[in-house]
């Protein structure tokens, strides 16, 4: 293999890598909450996200999650209008959830069909957070939309439990996903901060 010596003195003369040596993964986005909201909405062509074929895999990361109303999850649904409507049902959606409160510990499996669930029963105190990593896989391509997601919290009860929860979901008809949103099981969010990957 050759070794590519660079003369030049500048840095900045060099104006693009060659393709191998580009990462696959690339930031697409990045959207800051910092006051309340009832959603946190993606799409494709909006705010100039690429979110199509021109990525295998979309990754999205969610941290410094903070919500109105302590007990209440935090769910993705997903669009095939770009946008304009997110779908409320015809999820199949299984979640384990583990958790540890200092001296006992619980695993429980979940089910649900109106969203994907991303972190359960969070607490609402600002220095309390959620954070997680989602991935979807090809949406651009008419499926049954796969979504996984990694998420932990502290949950909102006075026992203080860690929620570590893994949740896989599939869409039950074929569509093209052209975008996302991010809402609470019930009030709104109040800070997070995501960020979209496209992954070739």
């Amino acid at each position: 293999m050759a070794i590519t010596r660079l003369n030049n003195n500048s840095i900045t003369s060099i104006t693009a890598l060659p393709s191998g040596l580009q990462s696959p993964i690339q930031l697409l986005k990045t959207k800051t909450i910092s006051s309340a909201v009832s959603s946190i909405d993606f799409a494709n062509g909006v705010d100039g996200l690429v979110f199509d074929s021109t990525y295998n895999t979309y990754e999205i990361i969610i941290s410094d999650v903070n919500i109105s109303s302590g007990g209440q999850d935090l769910l993705l649904r997903i669009s095939d209008d770009a946008g304009s409507s997110f779908k409320s049902s015809s999820y199949r959606s299984v979640s384990t959830r583990s958790g540890y409160n200092g001296s006992s510990s619980s695993v429980d499996t979940l089910n649900a069909g109106t969203a994907h669930k991303v972190l359960e029963n969070l607490d609402s105190a600002a220095t309390e957070t959620g954070f997680a990593r989602i991935f979807i896989d090809k949406p651009s391509v008419s499926n049954y939309q796969i979504i996984q997601s990694h998420g932990s919290n502290r949950d909102s009860t006075t026992t203080a439990y860690v929620f570590d929860i893994n949740t896989s979901t599939f869409y039950n008809a074929a569509i093209v996903c052209d975008g996302f949103q991010f809402v609470c099981s019930s009030g709104n969010i109040e800070q997070a901060t995501v960020r979209v990957y496209g992954i070739k």
